[in-house]
């Protein structure tokens, strides 16, 4: 299996990377593209006696890993942000990073996961890791920033339709029949201490699904940790805090560029409505129906969530995805506070730092 093959089967088969987006990086970079992994598969494998054919093989495979392991980093997320308020603990947070590493390649089951990076681990050994159990993998140190990368065996439950001719007579009223089965994915999260800025940023993989309170739960867990090691090594208390990016929401759907696609907002008459674009070329701030609406409250509306659609800074035909999904409970606080946002659709660091300065 050439370079190519490799990742490919790796992007299909564990990453779930979109074939759309697939087609824009080769089609970008003069490749050979295709309507479904099988083909591409197939086609760069073939070993033929074609010194053009090859060159091309093994271009798309450089091309294919660098865009696989920017996937690692910078592919579906959510991301949490927190600042290190006292100054004098940004080192000391480079440090802890450091030693929860350290700490961590004592565990015996950490060698697969070193071992297979950046591929995942075949799916026989994942199925003999402990399940959601922390490894601590990588440090990457890129430019003022310090990323840990980690993963696990983490548990999921995937919804699948049941055949109702293969159940018994009692079943058969239903339409439809759902069931949930419990599966094992390894995800690479990370989490980077920006260190110019004072800035911990925790990112849950979002590749495979993880609903609210798991990504939550898996946050605490990481900033939990690191207080501890921090606590033990210095025995001070890190000042951590939530970094409010409440506000952002109206800079978002106030700013020119980009296309909003759905908005949740409170009007001052205290009604809350959604407000959703199905069309992703289509900008809801554009419609009669907002601006109609808006205008008969005289624009008196608190919004609290949005997802707006920006074009790739380096990639002009894909679309980027910027969410802050904040819940109605947050007007009801005297300082609305969320810390959170998704991060969707980037290939590349580029679209990602685009994204992150409308935030921070």
């Amino acid at each position: 299996m050439n370079k190519a093959t490799k990742y490919l089967t790796e992007m299909k088969v564990r990453r779930h990377i979109s074939m759309r987006l697939l087609q824009k990086v080769l089609n970008r970079n003069n490749l050979k593209s295709a309507k479904s992994f099988e083909d591409l598969i197939e086609y760069y494998s073939n070993n033929i006696n074609d010194n053009v054919r090859q060159k091309k093989i093994e271009t798309a495979g450089e091309i294919l890993e660098k865009t696989y392991k920017q996937n690692l980093l910078y592919g579906n997320r959510v991301c949490f942000f927190y600042k290190i308020t006292d100054e004098k603990q940004y080192s000391k947070v480079e440090v802890v990073l450091d030693l929860i590493i350290e700490n961590n390649q004592k565990d015996n089951e950490i060698e697969k996961f070193i071992r297979y990076y950046p591929f995942t681990i075949p799916e026989d050994d994942l199925n003999k890791i402990s399940i959601n159990k922390y490894f601590f993998i990588k440090k990457i140190v890129d430019e003022n920033k310090t990323r840990i990368l980690i993963s696990s065996a983490r548990s999921y439950k995937n919804k699948i339709e049941l055949d109702k001719t293969l159940l018994g007579d009692d079943y058969q009223q239903y339409d439809e029949i759902f069931a949930y089965q419990t599966e094992l994915v390894q995800p690479f999260d990370s989490i980077i201490l920006h260190k110019n800025e004072g800035i911990l940023e925790i990112q849950i993989d979002m590749s495979h699904p993880v609903t609210k309170d798991e990504f939550k739960t898996f946050t605490k867990d990481y900033t939990n940790l690191i207080k501890k090691v921090h606590l033990t090594t210095y025995k001070e208390e890190l000042h951590l805090s939530p970094s409010n990016i409440f506000k952002k929401i109206q800079d978002i759907y106030d700013e020119n560029e980009g296309l909003v696609r759905k908005v949740e907002h409170k009007t001052g008459t205290g009604s809350v409505k959604t407000e959703k674009m199905s069309n992703r070329e289509e900008n809801l701030k554009e419609e009669d129906f907002h601006k109609n609406g808006l205008s008969a409250i005289e624009n008196q509306t608190s919004i609290y969530s949005i997802t707006k659609r920006y074009n790739s800074p380096i990639l002009n035909d894909n679309i980027i995805e910027l969410s802050i999904q904040g819940g109605i409970k947050l007007l009801s606080q005297f300082d609305p506070n969320i810390n959170w946002a998704e991060l969707n659709n980037c290939i590349y660091q580029e679209d990602y730092t685009y994204l992150r300065k409308k935030l921070i």
